[in-house]
C-alpha cells in the first residue's frame, strides 16, 4: 500500500487532464499486469450539463479514438450506474460486454475488471476499466480489483481538484479579460476623438463596416493603431460574442505558418498530437491577421482557399478538410499594390481582403490632435496603472510636435510612460523629460528635402514612364550609398523584400 500511495502522488503532479487520464491508465495497467485500460467520465466530470453517456478521452491501444456508450450499456455502463466493482474473466459469458467496440477497433477482450469513480462527496464521475491480463493464461483475481478501488479513490480526487483547477483558471482568465476590454473600451473612446478630418471620414465608417460580414483591409504605418481599429470592428459586430483571434503574421518563422495558421492532425508526425489552428480557434468570430504583407505566398494561397471555400486542412490531414466561419480583418504597414507588381503579394488575394478598405494616417500627419492624445494616454495610464494624475506642459506638447514620431502613437504612448517615471512625484512633467534625439527638428524650422543626386534636373523632353524610371534609379542609388550598398539594410529603409530590391535594381539595370 506504501508502494502504491507513492505511484499515486504522481497524479498531483499533472495540469493537464488527458496527462492526468493517461497516467491513471499506465498506473493501473502497471499494477495490474493488464494489457489495456479505458478511463470512462461522464459529462458531470467535465463540469457539463447532464446527459446519460460515459465517453473515453484516453484510452490506451485506440490510435487517440475514443469510445461514446450509454451510461448503462456494457460493463463499464453497469459499473458506473450501479457504483459496483465487476470483474468478468470470461467476457462471451457476460451478456453486459459490447461486442461491437471488439468489432470497431479490432482487438478481443478476453476479460476484463472495472471499478467505478466516485467523489468523496459522492458525485459519480465515470469508471476505470482494465482488460485482459498480459500473460494470457492468468485471470483477474480479487486483489485486482481491490488494487484497482484504491487506485479509482485516488483517481476521482486527482479528477476533482483538476477540474476545480481548470475552472479557477478559467474564472481568472475571464477576469482578465473582462479588465482588458474595459480598457479597450477606454482606449477606443480616446482613440476615436479626433480633429483631423481625414480620420474623422474614417470614424464615421466604422460602424457601418462593423456591422458587415466582408473582410476588411487597415493600411498604416506601424503604431497608428490597426489593432485597435480591429477590436473595434468585432466588438461592435454580430460575431461581438464570439472569439478575437489576432496573429502577427511578421512574428512567425516561415516553416511554421502552416500548422499556426490551419492546426496540426494527430501523428502528422512521430508522436504528434492534434493541436488547433489559430483559423479554427476563431470559428464564429472574428480573424486578425496583422502584418498580412508577410505571409509566404504558398500560405496566401491557401488562406484565399480558405476565405472562399470557408473550409481548412490541417497539416498531416489533407483529406480530412473542414468547414470554420470566421470574419476576417487584415492590417499591412506595407503597399500591398507594390508587392503585387513585385510579384511576392497575389492579386487575387488583395483584391479578396480589400472589400472595405480603412486607411490610417501617421501621428505626424496630425499633430493638431498630439494634445489630446497626450491627454488621453495619461488618462488611460492613470486608469490602467492606477498613478497618480501627471499633465503635459505646454513647453513639453511643443517639443513632442518638433519630432517626426517614426513609432507613431505607440511610440508616443511609451516616451509618456517613461517621462511618468522620470517625473517622480511632480505632477507636471516638462520637457525635459523627452531627450533630444536625431528624429526632433528644430523648432524654429520645418523639414526640408535632403540635397543630393535627387536634386539632379530630369530633362523635360523624356516620357514620364522615363522620367519615373530615371527618378527611381536615382532614388534607389542614394539609399543604398547611405546604407554602404548593404543591400538588406537598403530593403529595409526601403519597406521592401530584400528579393524584391534584387527584382528593381535588375529591372534598372544597376543590379551589379
Amino acid at each position: 500500500m506504501h508502494v502504491l500511495a507513492g505511484v499515486v502522488s504522481r497524479f498531483f503532479r499533472h495540469e493537464n487532464r488527458e496527462d492526468l487520464i493517461r497516467e491513471i491508465l499506465e498506473t493501473a495497467i502497471e499494477v495490474t499486469g493488464a494489457d489495456r485500460g479505458s478511463l470512462f467520465l461522464s459529462p458531470i466530470s467535465e463540469g457539463k450539463r447532464h446527459a446519460h453517456v460515459l465517453t473515453t478521452l484516453v484510452a490506451t491501444g485506440l490510435d487517440g479514438k475514443s469510445i461514446t456508450l450509454p451510461d448503462n450499456r456494457g460493463v463499464a455502463g453497469h459499473c458506473y450506474t450501479t457504483q459496483t466493482p465487476l470483474m468478468v474473466n470470461d467476457v462471451s459469458k457476460d451478456d453486459r460486454f459490447c461486442k461491437d467496440v471488439d468489432e470497431t477497433f479490432g482487438y478481443i477482450t478476453k476479460s476484463l475488471a472495472c471499478v467505478p469513480l466516485q467523489t468523496m462527496a459522492g458525485k459519480k464521475l465515470g469508471a476505470l476499466e482494465i482488460l485482459n491480463k498480459k500473460q494470457s493464461q492468468d485471470k483477474f483475481d480479487q486483489s485486482d480489483v481491490e488494487v484497482l478501488q484504491v487506485l479509482g479513490l485516488f483517481a476521482a480526487v486527482a479528477l476533482e481538484k483538476n477540474l476545480e483547477l481548470r475552472s479557477l483558471k478559467e474564472q481568472k482568465r475571464f477576469l482578465i479579460e473582462e479588465k482588458r476590454q474595459r480598457y479597450r473600451l477606454i482606449e477606443e473612446e480616446q482613440f476615436l476623438t479626433t480633429q483631423y478630418a481625414d480620420l474623422r471620414e474614417v470614424y464615421q465608417q466604422l460602424p457601418h463596416f462593423a456591422a458587415s460580414e466582408s473582410t476588411v483591409l487597415i493600411s498604416g504605418e506601424s503604431g497608428t493603431g490597426k489593432e485597435l481599429v480591429a477590436h473595434y470592428l468585432h466588438r461592435h459586430s454580430p460575431r461581438a460574442d464570439g472569439p478575437f483571434v489576432a496573429i502577427n503574421c511578421a512574428a512567425i518563422p516561415e516553416s511554421l505558418f502552416e500548422a499556426e495558421l490551419f492546426g496540426v492532425a494527430k501523428g502528422a508526425a512521430t508522436g504528434t498530437e492534434a493541436r488547433k489552428g489559430k483559423l479554427d480557434m476563431a470559428d464564429g468570430g472574428t480573424l486578425f491577421l496583422d502584418e498580412i504583407g508577410e505571409l509566404p505566398m504558398a500560405v496566401q494561397a491557401k488562406i484565399l482557399r480558405a476565405l472562399q471555400e470557408k473550409t481548412i486542412t490541417p497539416v498531416g490531414s489533407p483529406d480530412h478538410p473542414h468547414e470554420v466561419n470566421f470574419r476576417l480583418v487584415a492590417a499591412t504597414n506595407r503597399n500591398l499594390k507594390e508587392m503585387i507588381g513585385e510579384n511576392t503579394f497575389r492579386e487575387d488575394l488583395f483584391y479578396r481582403l480589400s472589400v472595405l478598405n480603412i486607411t490610417l494616417p501617421p501621428l505626424r500627419d496630425r499633430l493638431e490632435d498630439l494634445p489630446l492624445i497626450c491627454q488621453n494616454i495619461c488618462r488611460h495610464l492613470e486608469q490602467n496603472r492606477g498613478w497618480k494624475s501627471k499633465q503635459l506642459t505646454p513647453q513639453a506638447i511643443n517639443k513632442l510636435k518638433h519630432y517626426s514620431w517614426p513609432g507613431n502613437i505607440r511610440e508616443l504612448q511609451n516616451r509618456i510612460e517613461g517621462a511618468y517615471i522620470l517625473a517622480h512625484k511632480s505632477s507636471l512633467i516638462g520637457p525635459e523629460a523627452f531627450p533630444v534625439e536625431e528624429n526632433y527638428l528644430p523648432e524654429e524650422t520645418t523639414p526640408v528635402p535632403r540635397v543630393g543626386a535627387l536634386a539632379n534636373v530630369i530633362p523635360f523632353d523624356r516620357t514620364l514612364r522615363d522620367a519615373r524610371e530615371e527618378f527611381e534609379r536615382q532614388f534607389v542609388m542614394e539609399v543604398l550609398k547611405s546604407c554602404d550598398f548593404n543591400k538588406t539594410h537598403t530593403a529595409h529603409k526601403l519597406g521592401i523584400t530584400r528579393e524584391a530590391l534584387r527584382k528593381i535594381l535588375k529591372r534598372l539595370n544597376v543590379a551589379s
